[in-house]
Formats: structure tokens, sequence, C-alpha cells
């Protein structure tokens, strides 16, 4: 695994997921790298150094967008990891504004955002609920509602305030 920063990591069924960041620091270069980390056994350094699976081609072919500074968390009683905005390749728009990744068939799914409806937010951070019903974003710059398909509402309010996206 290489050095990468503005990365987003996060734990889910005893596997520590790692995807994008910034590969270069002079060019701010955005990768769609996509690693994990099984830690159910103890590590060493060593082994922490060397263990991590590359995962960037899931099985389902899904090409992952390069991305940073974006939000990612686990929603353990789904099985899922979530992953908001961001910052694409070259600070370029992503194609896609919400991926979620399932874990235990290796899939990615992006969820298809109206873009009328939804403007592209980075630096922001996500946090799922107890239930695993929703996740919630803090951060942003502006106001958006977007209905999400397969039932997902995605609310997105003005400056530094608490957003909510529910699981249904």
């Amino acid at each position: 695994m290489c050095i990468y920063y503005t990365i987003g990591c996060s734990l889910l069924d005893q596997t520590i997921f790692c995807y994008g960041g910034y590969t270069e620091i002079s060019t701010d270069t955005a990768t769609n790298a996509f690693f994990g980390l099984n830690i159910s056994q103890p590590i060493t350094k060593i082994s922490a150094e060397t263990s991590w699976v590359d995962l960037t081609k899931p099985s389902n072919n899904v090409v992952l967008e390069a991305n940073a500074n974006f939000a990612m968390t686990s929603v353990p009683q789904r099985g899922l990891l979530f992953v908001s905005g961001g910052d694409g390749y070259n600070h370029t728009d992503l194609d896609r504004q919400v991926s979620i990744y399932f874990a235990s068939n290796n899939t990615w799914v992006n969820v298809a955002v109206p873009q009328s409806d939804f403007e592209q937010m980075f630096d922001e951070t996500a946090v799922a609920d107890a239930q695993g019903n929703n996740v919630y974003l803090w951060g942003g710059e502006t106001v958006q509602v977007a209905s999400i398909s397969a039932g997902w509402l995605l609310r997105r309010t003005k400056c530094h305030c608490c957003s909510l996206l529910r699981i249904h």
C-alpha cells in the first residue's frame, strides 16, 4: 500500500477498509485505490504493512472514481460502507456523489443523484446511528435536497450543519 493523504478509512466486520486519497502532495492527484486489512487475528507491524489486500477491482466490475476529501463511514448493521462527496481526479467533479460498498460480496453500488438537486461537497464527515438507519453528514456550504434512488433521502443544510441520509 502506498502513502496517501486525505484518504477515507473505516472498520467493518474486523476489516479496516481504506479508499482514495491524494497520491502526490505537489499535484493533489486523487486515486481510486481501495484496500482492506483483516484484523481478526493479532497483527504485527510487519504484517500490518504487508497484509493489505487490493480491492480496487470489485467483483461486480464497478470502476471506482478517483476521490479524496470525502465522507466515509461504516454501517455495520447493514454490512456496508457509505461514501459521499469528495474531490475527483485533478479536482474535477465526481460522476457519482454517493457510493455504497457491500463487504460480503465485494461490490460497489453507485447511487444515482439528480445533478439538478445535488451539489458536490468535500471535506465533510459522516457517522451512522446505532440502528444503522441513518447516516449523518457534517459539513458543506449549500442547501440541497435530493431524492435518491432505492428510497434514500439526502438532506444538505447550509454551512457546516447536520445532514441526514435515511436508509430504508
